[in-house]
């Protein structure tokens, strides 16, 4: 900069001029307005409203719910907040009395902070949260009569006095709000328009917001609870953090959603730490999640949501080069002991398991007659399928027994040794089922052995053939307790999902013999779990995740040729 520059500022409310103001002086000053621009937001107050439903009427219940409410409380009250909560809101009239209530409580430059905990869903591109009496109408219309619409919270609480406002979120977002059929997926995203609002929801959209049984929390509300206690860091980075630590806690299968725009961090607790100290942790954290897995998706993701994590970043693209260059050599079969033929149900002498056999021939894949809950995307239209060749399934899901005999470990959550074997990734599986003599079953085949010869959506009723939500006690269940198929099959739905050989597509597979697609983010899971809805209990129902995911809904059976 020359001698005789004139450079004017913002000070105290008006402009100033500085002459010949070296260039070092400049630089400083600029540095000293960024550090004011992005300064702690400071408030008068911090107030909470803690909603949890749990014993609903008409909707599965939820006891984690009302626990995650009571937690809540705790932690808000430890962080300052003054807080408020109700619990089992019965009725529309009292969802609207209590949040209203608390929104008149609001003063100038407080923190305003709702958590909801319970059921909820969308219709018509509208989030709604649903009191205890809420029973689906047949049209869409009439929700709005029944359930509390979000974005008139949303909108009411950046109309009040409040400088932050925080709305989190701890519910499915794949619920149907009308009838028995979806509507297209739960909460739809809701953006905060107004800087100074924060918008959390546990999970993305269409997709469910995960429990473990056994434990008194969700998965999302208990690691916000964790790091909201987190000192020194602030309520954005609180939230990122949950995002990650639930993204791992359900291997990779829960994604968080985060949005909106604050003018600066918001500390709950303790002193700022330094942005270079949390961007390192931050990285660190989502690094550790990503760098030992082989699913290309979710490292090229980490490369674009994390572009500022230099050194982890380099790596990234390093292991995905790696990763492209591999080919996916074939697990060396050895000849089973016991061999399988057509005269009847056999018993494979390396895993002690019963085999039965499933005749070649002809069959419609895909959506049944007169199932009204076929997914369109993925179950139509039906194809004719010719398979040419007999095979042999395992008459049940691998039991925890026999993968504990065969791979020396049992990674299951619910322990049992006749139950089947969960928490096993895709590449697990086939392990496995190469060690005894066999493969996954392609899609295909997996379907044309469920059916037993039947073309409807089940082979029995629900409630003699499968687990599912309602029957199985929020856990699995030993095998062979359901009545079986036509071929004999036990467990082809519910009690876990079951992995197969194929990379998924929207795209039915059809014809003679058919496989999957040679490459794919996702593979194919079908038969519904213990922790599923009837609708996904259904021959054709398909479902699918990444590779290297393990969770207590998810196990296998093996195929012998």
């Amino acid at each position: 900069m020359k001698a005789g520059t004139i450079v004017y500022y913002w000070k105290n409310g008006k402009f100033m001029k500085l002459l010949y103001l070296p260039l070092l002086v400049l630089a400083a000053l600029c540095q000293d307005f960024a550090d004011k621009s992005v300064g702690p937001v400071t408030v008068a107050s911090k107030r909470a409203l803690i909603i949890g439903n749990g014993t609903y009427q008409h909707q599965d219940r939820i006891p984690q719910a009302l626990n995650d409410a009571d937690d809540m409380k705790t932690t808000l009250t430890g962080l300052g907040f003054i807080v408020t909560v109700r619990k089992d809101l019965a009725t529309l009239d009292d969802l609207n009395r209590e949040v209203y209530s608390f929104i008149n409580t609001l003063k100038k430059d407080d923190l305003a902070l709702v958590y909801y905990s319970g059921h909820g869903g969308m219709v018509d591109g509208e989030n709604y949260i649903l009191p205890l009496n809420y029973a689906r109408p047949a049209l869409p219309r009439q929700v709005v009569q029944r359930a509390f619409r979000m974005s008139d919270l949303k909108k009411d609480l950046e109309e009040s006095a409040a400088r932050v406002r925080v709305l989190i979120f701890d519910a499915c977002r794949n619920n149907s709000l009308v009838g028995e059929k979806s509507t297209g997926g739960g909460y739809v995203g809701m953006g905060g328009q107004a800087e100074g609002t924060i918008i959390a929801f546990a999970s993305d959209e269409g997709k469910p917001a995960l429990y473990d049984p056994s434990d008194r929390n969700s998965f999302y509300t208990k690691a916000l609870r964790t790091n909201l206690a987190q000192r020194g860091v602030h309520l954005k980075e609180a939230l990122e953090r949950t995002q990650l630590k639930v993204f791992q806690d359900t291997r990779r299968t829960q994604r968080p959603y985060l949005n909106g725009f604050l003018t600066g961090p918001v500390f709950l607790t303790g002193d700022p730490v330094s942005t270079v100290t949390r961007t390192s942790n931050l990285c660190s954290d989502a690094w550790v999640m990503v760098k030992d897995g082989s699913d290309i998706g979710a490292l090229r993701s980490f490369q674009q949501d994390f572009s500022e994590c230099g050194p982890e970043v380099r790596l990234a693209k390093l292991r995905v080069t790696t990763l492209e260059r591999r080919t996916e050599a074939p697990i060396p079969r050895q000849e089973p002991v016991a061999r399988i033929d057509t005269n009847g149900p056999r018993t494979n002498s390396v895993d002690g398991l019963r085999y039965v056999w499933i005749p070649a021939g002809t069959f419609t894949m895909g959506c049944s007659p007169g199932d009204t809950e076929c997914d369109k995307k993925g179950e139509t239209p039906a194809k004719s399928v010719t398979l040419t060749r007999g095979f042999s399934l395992g008459e049940s899901e691998v039991t925890q027994a026999a993968y504990q005999q065969v791979m020396g470990n049992n990674p299951s959550h619910f322990k049992g040794a006749e139950r089947p074997v969960e928490n096993v990734s895709w590449s697990e599986a086939r392990e496995y089922c190469g060690k005894v003599g066999g493969r996954l079953p392609t899609e295909a085949e997996w379907e044309r052995a469920a059916r037993g010869g039947t073309t409807a959506a089940r082979y029995g009723d629900i409630e003699d053939v499968g687990w599912y939500d309602k029957n199985s006690g929020n856990q699995t269940q030993p095998v062979k307790r359901k009545r079986p198929n036509a071929y004999g099959l036990y467990d082809m739905l519910g009690n876990v999902y079951e992995w197969t050989a194929d990379w998924y597509t929207e795209q039915l597979p059809g014809g003679q013999d058919p496989v999957g697609p040679s490459t794919g983010t996702h593979r194919v899971l079908r038969g519904g779990s213990w922790n599923h809805f009837t609708r996904d209990l259904r021959v054709s129902s398909r479902s699918r995740d990444e590779p290297s995911l393990r969770l207590s809904l998810v196990g296998f059976r093996c195929a012998w040729d």
